[in-house]
């Protein structure tokens, strides 16, 4: 699933939702990938 369609799903926005995938991903959670996916690591 792409970031936008999960910050329509979530009821965030955009700004939003990559500020806390920004931080799952330096903590090693998640991976971002091309195409602005990104993939749960634990």
């Amino acid at each position: 699933m792409s970031a936008d369609e999960l910050a329509e799903q979530l009821g965030l926005t955009a700004g939003e939702l990559y500020a806390m995938l920004l931080e799952l991903e330096l903590d090693g959670h998640v991976a971002s990938l091309p195409g602005g996916r990104f993939q749960r690591l634990s």
